[in-house]
């Protein structure tokens, strides 16, 4: 029987392996195969991601810029990794991962559980351009998770929040 195939999605290589390593390894235990995307890996991290016998994959992703052609283009960079990959579940973690790699894995018709790590500056941010991101981003959340199988919630506020505001 051909091993499932699971992707992680990060928007920086060393928080697969300070904040997933122990769930990468538990996961490659347990006989999945198990593929990482993450923008720019150094090599320390590619090769510890190796070494905990996942795969690595790079794509493209600004993580702080707010370019919706280069958004675009990530999202696209995804959904082809899926494809390339025959990966059988999404589990991406913070914003534009969960949002860009949900939105890539809908367009795959590829199963997503999304964690929610925090909600970031958009929704804390107190300036005019912080609201006008949070509106923005309360939008491609609605866009891009309704069809997520879960979605896990590290803080309870947040959840309330997404309930909230539907």
């Amino acid at each position: 029987m051909e091993k499932k195939r699971i992707l992680l999605i990060a928007s920086y290589d060393g928080s697969l392996i300070r904040f997933r390593g122990d769930f990468i390894k538990s996961l490659v235990d347990n006989g999945f195969e198990v593929f990482t995307a993450a923008p720019g890996y150094t090599e320390n991290f590619y090769e510890e991601i190796k070494a905990l016998g996942a795969t690595p994959l790079e794509f493209n992703l600004q993580r702080t810029g707010l370019n919706p052609f280069k958004d675009f283009k990530s999202i696209l960079e995804l959904k082809s990794l899926m494809k390339d990959h025959k990966i059988d579940l999404v589990f991406p973690y913070t914003v534009k991962p969960v949002i860009y790699g949900s939105m890539a894995a809908n367009m795959c018709n590829v199963p997503v559980i999304s964690l929610i790590t925090g909600l970031g500056y958009a929704f804390t941010g107190l300036t005019a351009k912080a609201r006008l991101l949070q509106r923005f981003n309360e939008n491609l959340y609605k866009l891009s998770i309704r069809k997520n199988k879960v979605i896990i919630f590290q803080n309870k506020d947040d959840y309330q929040l997404f309930l909230d505001r539907k």
